[in-house]
């Protein structure tokens, strides 16, 4: 099991992740890099438990999903190779096999971070009967929460121009997503649209006027940012969201100081992001302040990084606040800061993670003809302006040289006829 967890998370965590950002880079180490982890890695870990007695190992939703994600590896790698082949060149067939190849290539993600999610669950025994609804609640919305981390970061580095082009705003966007997830989550937790009946539980209320909140004010967000122009209306929603998760009262002291510390790093996330929304100086998302760009892609500052860690942090500390989870924690004896600590450090690891893939995407990304403009705009500005500094000092140089300095007559122009007496 241990040989099957290792092989699992360096196929799909570190080797396929890899390989595909080579894939859209189209770098020529693609092909072999994904050849070489489908075949000696990746197949073998996921056969890996089929290989012992199958009573070692019960049916659930980890093993089941083993079978498309074997499924789309292979079916990766049989699209790969056929294009490589360069065969049927513009022709329907081919085109069609190289969106599947891209389909495939882009589900990995999702596809490999539920399997780990799943493969968790599973050596742990935790989400099986009544605690299936618990488990899928915090770990979808604490996967949201981190996706949306995600999201961000790649946005404010890769998704400028894109937000240029198509005339709207980072916060438009976000307050689509608000919008839609609260109009599912209003008509879907007192059953699909309250079919439950009258008799109403407490955290029922709670999570359909969360739903509620998020749907109509994401419309006022919607509103708010048309046209391209930003809004606080997500940061605000995230904040409000982060006090109302702090003040639920859970079965478990223990657990409501872990939900309390969940909500006070989302109301730190949303204050954040409603200031760096009016830290931005310009209502239109069009302006091009503060786009440094570098092979044009813009570069992140400090400040820049607060909101999307602090997303991922809080998802990492939802998904791990399940009962069966704090319950576990107890037994051992740990305090919740311990466990909180523990949390923090699971959630920069997978920030970091973001960064790390993020920096091999840029530095094999190659240049394509708007990038070289862009390169060439910034190249002609800095030299542009230098050789307005050099103009500046040489008038400067100029000026200085139309005066001296003589003893006792202080600054003289030169070949004036003065003569000290």
């Amino acid at each position: 099991l241990t040989f099957h967890i290792l092989l699992q998370l360096i196929s799909w965590g570190i080797l396929i992740p890899i390989g595909s950002i080579l894939g859209i880079n189209r770098s020529s180490l693609h092909p072999p890099l994904q050849l070489i982890t489908t075949l000696l890695i990746s197949l073998p870990a996921i056969s890996l438990p089929h290989l012992f007695p199958s009573e070692s190992y019960s049916s659930n939703a980890h093993s089941k999903l083993s079978t498309p994600l074997t499924l789309s590896l292979i079916g990766q790698l049989l699209t790969g190779i056929f294009l490589k082949t360069h065969t049927l060149e513009r022709t329907t067939l081919r085109l069609g096999v190289r969106i599947v190849h891209g389909v495939f290539g882009r589900c990995f993600p999702i596809l490999s971070w539920t399997q780990f999610i799943l493969g968790g669950i599973a050596a742990l025994g935790f989400c099986f009967g009544s605690r299936t609804g618990q488990c899928l609640a915090h770990f979808i919305m604490g996967s949201a929460f981190i996706g949306y981390g995600l999201t961000l970061m790649l946005m404010i580095q890769y998704g400028q121009s894109w937000l240029r082009r198509h005339k709207t705003s980072q916060d438009h966007l976000d307050c689509w997503v608000i919008t839609v997830w609260g109009v599912v989550n209003t008509f879907t937790e007192h059953g699909v649209f309250f079919s439950a009946g009258w008799n109403w539980s407490h955290k029922d209320m709670q999570h359909t006027a969360l739903g509620a909140f998020w749907a109509l004010t994401g419309l006022l967000g919607i509103y708010q940012s048309r046209n391209a122009r930003r809004s606080i209306v997500p940061g605000l929603i995230v904040m409000i969201s982060g006090w109302v998760f702090q003040s639920h009262q859970q079965s478990i002291p223990f657990s409501t100081k872990v939900h309390g510390s969940f909500g006070v790093t989302l109301m730190a996330a949303g204050l954040i992001k409603i200031i760096e929304v009016c830290w931005d100086g310009s209502e239109s998302s069009l302006s091009t302040k503060r786009q440094r760009r570098s092979n044009g892609i813009r570069e992140m500052n400090a400040f820049d990084h607060i909101t999307p860690l602090l997303l991922v942090i809080a998802g990492t500390m939802f998904m791990s606040s399940t009962e069966e989870q704090i319950l576990l924690i107890l037994k051992i004896n740990m305090d919740h800061s311990t466990y909180l600590l523990c949390q923090v450090s699971v959630g920069s690891m997978i920030y970091l993670y973001f960064n790390l893939m993020s920096s091999l995407y840029r530095s094999t990304r190659p240049l394509d003809d708007q990038d070289r403009e862009v390169d060439q705009n910034l190249s002609y500005s800095k030299q542009q302006k230098e050789e307005e500094n050099d103009d500046d000092d040489d008038e400067e140089e100029e000026e200085g040289k139309k005066f001296e300095i003589r003893p006792g007559a202080g600054y003289q122009p030169i070949g004036s006829n003065l003569i000290n007496s």
